[in-house]
C-alpha cells in the first residue's frame, strides 16, 4: 500500500482522477491508455469531463511556475482519441 500523499491536482478532485497518469499515457501518444486511467475511476468520462468545475486546475503545482495545465481539455482529449485506438 502506497503511503505518499495525493499529487494537489489528484487530491483537489472528487473522484481522485490519477491526471498524471493519463497526461503520462497522452505524452507517450498512448491514448487508449490514458481513457484506461480515467474510466478506473470515472466511468462517463465524456459527460462528467464536460460538467465538473476542474479543482484540479486551481490546484495544479504549475500554477507556482506559469499556469495550470489544462487537464480538463487534456482529459477530453484523451477521452476523444483514446476510443479511436
Amino acid at each position: 500500500m502506497n503511503n505518499q500523499p495525493l499529487p494537489p491536482c489528484q487530491a483537489a478532485c472528487p473522484i481522485h482522477q490519477d491526471a498524471r497518469e493519463y497526461i503520462n499515457q497522452i505524452s507517450r501518444g498512448n491514448f487508449a491508455g490514458a481513457l484506461k486511467v480515467i474510466a478506473a475511476t470515472n466511468p462517463m468520462p465524456a459527460s462528467m469531463g464536460a460538467i465538473c468545475a476542474h479543482p484540479c486546475e486551481e490546484e495544479c503545482r504549475r500554477n507556482s511556475v506559469d499556469g495550470s495545465l489544462s487537464i480538463r481539455v487534456l482529459k477530453g482529449f484523451a477521452v476523444n482519441r483514446g476510443g479511436e485506438a
